[in-house]
C-alpha cells in the first residue's frame, strides 16, 4: 500500500487534465493518467516520471464506454488503492440547434457524458465496497448560461451537474463524496481557437476580473475537492469563472 492517494484522471492529455495530474503529483498523490492515445499521455507523464513522481498511463477511449473495470483493476494493481476519480474529458464543437445530427450527438455525448459516467460507475462500485472515495466532474458554466450554437456541448455539461447531484445523494451513505467544477473561459488548446480572435476589451466586458482563467486555476480547485475539501461537502458545483456568471448586462 502506497502513501498518498490513488487517483484516476480521465482526459489527462488535455489542458486542464494535464494540470490536474501535475497538481495531484505535487501534493504527493499517485495518478493513473487516462486518455485515448498513449502518445498524448506520454507527453504529460514522461517528464513527471523523470522527476520521480508516481504516475502511469492507461489508454481508454471514453467514447466506447468500455474498460472501466479494467481501469479500476489496473489502478489497484499499480498503487494498491483507489481514492478518487477526476473526470476532465471533453470535446468542444459547435452544434447549432437547427442542424443537430446523430454523428455530432454521439461524438459529444459519448465523450463528455455517457462514457465518463459509465467509467466512473466502475470506480464508484469499488468506493462503495471500501466505504470511502471522491468523484469530481469538470462541467462548465455553459451548463448554467449559454452563448448559443453549442447545444450538445452545453447539454452534456448540464448532464454532468445533474449526475453530480444524483450520485452524491446515492453514494453519501457509503462515504463517497461527489462534486463538480464549472469553469468559465479557460485558456486551453480547446478554447484558444476562439480566444485568439477576442479582444482584451471584449474579455473585460464579459469577465469582471478582466481576463480568462488558466488551467492551473481550475486544477487547484479540482485537486482540493479530490483530496482536501471537508467531508461534509458533497453534491455541489463550484463555479470558477472570474465572476462572469455573477455579472448581469445593464443599460
Amino acid at each position: 500500500m502506497t502513501t498518498g492517494l490513488g487517483v484516476i484522471v480521465l482526459g489527462a492529455g488535455g489542458g486542464v487534465g494535464a494540470c490536474v495530474v501535475r497538481n495531484l503529483l505535487s501534493r504527493g498523490h499517485h495518478v493513473v493518467a487516462v486518455g485515448r492515445g498513449m502518445d498524448s499521455l506520454r507527453e504529460v507523464t514522461a517528464p513527471l516520471q523523470d522527476l520521480g513522481h508516481t504516475v502511469t498511463e492507461f489508454v481508454l477511449d471514453l467514447a466506447t464506454a468500455t474498460g472501466g473495470d479494467d481501469m479500476v483493476s489496473f489502478t489497484l494493481d499499480t498503487f494498491g488503492r483507489l481514492d478518487c476519480i477526476v473526470n476532465t474529458a471533453a470535446v468542444y464543437q459547435p452544434s447549432a440547434a437547427i442542424t443537430l445530427d446523430e454523428i455530432s450527438w454521439s461524438e459529444t455525448m459519448d465523450t463528455n457524458l455517457r462514457g465518463p459516467l459509465l467509467v466512473t460507475s466502475s470506480a464508484a462500485r469499488h468506493m462503495v465496497q471500501q466505504g470511502s472515495g471522491r468523484i469530481v466532474h469538470i462541467s462548465s458554466i455553459t451548463a448554467l448560461i449559454s452563448r448559443g450554437g453549442y447545444t450538445l456541448y452545453e447539454a452534456s455539461k448540464a448532464g454532468l451537474i445533474a449526475a453530480t447531484r444524483s450520485m452524491a445523494v446515492e453514494l453519501a451513505p457509503h462515504g463517497v463524496l461527489v462534486n463538480s467544477v464549472a469553469p468559465g473561459w479557460i485558456r486551453t488548446p480547446m478554447t484558444e481557437r476562439l480566444l485568439v480572435h477576442t479582444s482584451p476589451e471584449a474579455i473585460a466586458d464579459l469577465i469582471p476580473l478582466g481576463r480568462v482563467g488558466e488551467p492551473d486555476e481550475i486544477a487547484e480547485v479540482t485537486c482540493w475537492l479530490a483530496a482536501e475539501s471537508p467531508a461534509f461537502l458533497t453534491g455541489q458545483t463550484i463555479v470558477v469563472d472570474g465572476g462572469q456568471t455573477s455579472r448581469t448586462p445593464h443599460l
